[in-house]
């Protein structure tokens, strides 16, 4: 069984000869060889030895004690250290399980970019101190979000603040380039009405954000998504140019309820891509993440988000998170439909029209994650979760695990709240405009006529 946390993954395990252990007295076989294999704990399916300057590693190194039948080692006492690039660990004296196997609490790489190694010893009879070492680059963030305000209305310091803070966390949370900057030029409208032309070459990311009338207080507070994604390359199906509009009716009431900071930052993933890129098609590569949609109020599916043809590094998440007692449908752990469940607008208090257009298919599902910040309801104390950057892993984004908030799954969190105040009733949150998409050098095509 190949999952995350709860359970072992291997990585390109590599056997070390070690000396023979003694024979038990009178025996007649062979004595043994014990040796130790050198193995990773996966967050998600990346395999890459790489993460982000001074965070720790989303892969946490683990050995496998092992005697030459391969049979796994119980009580070895396994001590790992941190011997180069100036990062730390924590949980670092283990013993290995029934199965043979000890794993770092975990290792937090130099703040420096470069290289970290870690080693692990094994102290057991016939090991000798033998020793594995690992190997990780940490590198500096480089994901860029710009921000372009447009409109008559300026935005006053605790909304700026609240998009600085917003683009602060998704540098952390996304930290590698998707691609090479790509040149882009379309005319003023194009994403939507009263939205102003875009003349440049992008880095990774530009976001047109807005302070104007939506529909009045208490309705819509904002609305997202992407307005252009790149078609080609590694970075293909993700935005370039995305759009953020925020209601003025609302803004004064989440700046005094606390709450604007959460609000931006979930609009912000939006724009990202969460459940704004989940129904892209052939050729882009992470498609169809949307399963069973539903159309309130009449079709009502248990609707999950899983990529055709990609990763599940979302449902890996959700499986640590305590997402494995969860059956959807009756669906056990290891079936298709135990995946992170969208929100179908199926059970009160979240039901139509109240959950409709907008927060249907494009949030996880509130009666599932609870305080999650990117359900369709807001709670008091929302957490970004490890389950929606794997989403966004699965998408195509690097991401960095350890920025994510402590989450316990529906029941509640692990630490403090990001932000106070009551439940907030987003509406349809999402941009409804066209889809474009941009080739390396900068033609415009257009990907489909509405969100």
């Amino acid at each position: 069984m190949i999952t995350h946390r709860g359970h072992w993954r291997l990585l390109a395990a590599a056997a070390v000869a070690l000396p023979a252990a003694l024979a038990s007295c009178g025996s007649t076989e062979a004595p043994k060889t014990p040796a130790v294999v050198v193995s990773r704990i996966l967050s998600g399916s990346s395999s890459s030895a790489v993460g982000l300057a001074g965070w720790a590693v989303n892969v946490r190194p683990a050995v496998h004690v092992t005697d030459n039948s391969g049979h796994g080692l119980a009580g070895a006492a396994v001590t790992f250290a941190v011997t180069g690039g100036g990062g730390s660990g924590t949980g670092l004296s283990a013993t290995t399980d029934s199965n043979g196997m000890a794993q770092v609490g975990s290792w937090t790489l130099g703040a420096a970019p470069g290289v970290n190694t870690m080693t692990a010893t094994v102290s057991a009879t016939g090991f000798a101190g033998s020793q594995a070492t690992f190997t990780d680059s940490g590198v500096a963030a480089e994901y860029s979000i710009q921000l372009q305000y447009y409109g008559n209305y300026k935005p006053t310091a605790p909304e700026s603040a609240a998009f600085n803070y917003a683009v602060t966390r998704w540098q952390q949370m996304v930290y590698r380039h998707v691609g090479p900057p790509v040149p882009v030029s379309d005319s003023a409208g194009a994403c939507g009405a009263g939205e102003p032309a875009v003349n440049q070459t992008i880095s990774d990311l530009v976001i047109l954000a807005s302070f104007d009338s939506i529909d009045g207080p208490g309705k819509t507070l904002a609305e997202s998504a992407p307005c252009i994604i790149r078609t080609s390359g590694a970075g293909a199906g993700l935005t370039v140019v995305g759009v953020m509009k925020f209601d003025t009716a609302d803004v004064g009431t989440l700046i005094a309820n606390g709450q604007l900071n959460a609000v931006v930052l979930h609009e912000m993933n939006h724009a990202l891509g969460f459940g704004t890129l989940w129904t892209l098609s052939a050729p882009f590569p992470r498609v169809n993440c949307l399963q069973l949609p539903s159309k309130p109020p009449g079709t009502l599916q248990d609707t999950y988000f899983s990529c055709a043809g990609g990763s599940a590094n979302a449902a890996a998440e959700f499986d640590s998170v305590g997402g494995t007692s969860y059956t959807g449908a009756g669906q056990p752990y290891g079936s298709a439909l135990h995946a992170p469940p969208v929100e179908n607008c199926a059970n009160s208090p979240y039901v139509y029209p109240s959950c409709g257009q907008g927060t249907v298919n494009g949030h996880w599902r509130t009666t599932v994650f609870g305080n999650e910040l990117m359900v369709g309801f807001l709670p008091a104390h929302p957490a970004l979760s490890v389950v929606s950057l794997g989403s966004l892993q699965d998408l195509g984004y690097t991401v960095n695990y350890a920025a994510a908030d402590a989450y316990a799954g529906g029941t509640g969190f692990k630490a403090a709240p990001i932000e106070g105040g009551g439940r907030v009733f987003l509406g349809d949150d999402i941009h409804h405009g066209p889809l474009y998409g941009v080739d390396p050098f900068g033609r415009v095509t257009l990907v489909r006529r509405r969100l």
